[in-house]
């Protein structure tokens, strides 16, 4: 097969898990519409759950795109795989259905996108991993925070010595109220997230890509111990109609810090993560600060997610810190993040082009399970 960064025609895409609505629509959905991704990028297939929700996606995508685009149902998952002209097999489904339905692909021997957490846990992301490894199928995983310019203007900053060796990381997160996920209430629509079996924790998902971002800025970590309190035991499920369905237990705390130390300067990482706050007034989602013994990088904004929209407040040694020309724009929303992402999978790794793979995924899901273990063992530290 060709390899992305030899291919001069646009990467044929086959959608498993892209509807007429709903998050892949309004993200995956809305950058496939960019004349700018469509120049590399072409959708022809999509499949959904059923026949009936395949042709109406079908028919939405070929009446925006102005050409045809296939649909299939779950049971033709093979076929849409197999297809002769789709070079690429994009896949946004439930975390537990990541593992059969990326095996598939894999042994169609096509190159895959695959959404974060790649799996439920570590064995099947690890499972994954080997597999493409043995059949050379090159991936793509949803880890699109660390296309940021900001943050890699701000790691340039850290190489380049403008803050000298760094110290200490001092992070604060917020997931608010108005989310509507994890402890204490949660949206039907995220009911499968209350399950830690799924691979779909805080501390997994959401946190994951925040965590994903700031340790592709700053470096690796060498250990991580995380501590917190359940001030929610349990969870409520809400209905369409915004009344209780049902509760299930909290399995991990709602408040907790992630405590590490940096394996290149052996800083001290500290992360403290809320869960159910209002946006009251004034009330930061995120903030980190990077303290270096020559000067300070400080980050703050209202949107906790890193990896849709880049923060409000940027400074270096109290002055803003501003993206120049050849440092790219500041994204605004998760289809800036996603069409970077892409642009770099085109140009593959082998052609400068930065982006998470399988590989990558790997490497920070045992990261993430790491820290889930050492918060339902009350803090023991855990060597990475």
């Amino acid at each position: 097969m060709t390899s992305p960064n030899t291919q001069t025609s646009p990467i044929r895409v086959g959608f498993i898990g892209l509807s007429a609505a709903g998050w892949a629509a309004n993200s995956h959905g809305f950058t496939l519409l960019d004349p700018k991704v469509q120049a590399k990028f072409k959708l022809v297939a999509v499949g959904t759950s059923n026949p009936t929700s395949a042709a109406a996606s079908a028919e939405t995508y070929s009446n925006k795109l102005g050409w045809e685009v296939r649909g299939y149902g779950a049971s033709d998952v093979e076929q849409l795989v197999s297809l002769d002209d789709v070079d690429l097999v994009a896949i946004s489904v439930k975390s537990s259905d990541h593992l059969e339905v990326t095996k598939k692909v894999i042994a169609a021997g096509k190159p895959f996108f695959l959404e974060w957490p790649a799996g439920r846990n570590v064995a099947e992301t690890e499972g994954l991993a080997r597999l493409a490894r043995e059949r050379s199928v090159k991936s793509l995983v949803g880890l699109q925070g660390r296309q940021s310019n900001i943050f890699k203007k701000i790691k340039n900053v850290i190489a380049s010595g403008k803050i000298g060796k760094i110290h200490a990381v001092n992070v604060n997160l917020l997931f608010p109220r108005e989310l509507q996920a994890w402890a204490p209430v949660t949206s039907y629509h995220y009911r499968h997230i209350t399950n830690v079996e799924n691979g779909t924790a805080v501390v997994v998902t959401a946190m994951g890509h925040f965590l994903d971002t700031l340790i592709d800025t700053v470096g690796p970590l060498a250990k991580v111990s995380a501590r917190g309190t359940k001030l929610f035991p349990l969870t409520t499920i809400l209905g369409p109609d915004g009344q209780p369905l049902e509760q299930v237990p909290s399995a991990l705390p709602d408040h907790f810090t992630i405590n590490g130390i940096l394996k290149d300067s052996g800083a001290w990482v500290s992360l403290t993560v809320r869960l159910w706050l209002p946006l009251t007034p004034g009330r930061r989602q995120f903030t980190v600060d990077i303290d270096g013994d020559e000067g300070s990088v400080h980050v703050e904004t209202n949107n906790f997610m890193i990896s849709g929209q880049d923060p409000d407040v940027v400074l270096l040694n109290g002055e803003d810190l501003v993206l120049e020309e050849g440092d790219g724009p500041k994204f605004t929303v998760v289809g800036d993040f996603l069409k970077s992402a892409l642009f770099a999978y085109a140009k593959g790794k082998e052609g400068g082009g930065v982006f998470a793979d399988i590989e990558d995924a790997l490497r920070h899901r045992k990261l993430v399970a790491a820290i889930q273990d050492s918060l339902l063992t009350d803090g023991v530290w855990v060597d990475l």
